[in-house]
């Protein structure tokens, strides 16, 4: 509230004004949000996220960093203390273990001078992993009709496989000559 108030002189009589009052609200920051990645193979690297806060009052309190499946549950909540505007990132990540669209959620509390923004998000697409298939015939070289043929996989590079490999053994001229499942 501001006051004023005259002295006077030998002139002039003592005066003052009547008091006016001043409304000090709190600044509305600007919060932005990136992922990183933006696209990643289900159980690869861990999923992380960068906000910037801009424009507040000496911001203090803290950003809260919220990750969603795709059914919406969330699987990683993660808090970094706000000293002043700039850039904060989750401290850990999450490695996401579902293929589909995960999505973050970031907010900032506020504080006294500064209020929180509102909720911000960024979404992350998580692929299926592409394995790979190694085969090894044993024997390489064989007589007709003196052993039997087999064939070894490696399945590597997947997350949590499950399903069938399926050999099958062709003659030279394309007969199927035997068909195993494991």
């Amino acid at each position: 509230m501001w006051t004023a108030s005259y002295s006077g002189d030998s002139n002039n009589n003592l005066a003052g004004a009547t008091p006016v009052s001043v409304d000090i609200t709190e600044v509305s920051p600007a919060l932005t949000m990136t992922a990183n990645p933006t696209t990643e193979v289900v159980a690869g690297a861990a999923l992380r996220a960068t906000a910037t806060l801009s424009g507040g009052y000496e911001p203090t309190g803290t950003i809260t960093f919220d990750l969603l499946t795709p059914g919406g549950a969330t699987v990683d909540t993660e808090t970094a203390p706000v000293n002043g505007n700039g850039t904060y990132s989750t401290p850990t990540g999450a490695v996401p273990t579902t293929t589909g669209t995960y999505a973050w959620l970031v907010t900032y509390s506020g504080d006294v001078n500064n209020t929180g923004p509102g909720l911000v998000s960024a979404q992350v697409i998580i692929t299926s992993a592409s394995p790979s298939l190694v085969t090894t015939a044993n024997p390489t070289t064989e007589g007709v009709d003196t052993a039997a043929l087999e064939d070894t996989a490696t399945l590597s590079g997947g997350y949590n496989e499950t399903g069938t490999i399926t050999f099958i053994l062709k003659s030279p001229t394309g007969v199927t000559e035997d068909t195993e499942a494991a």
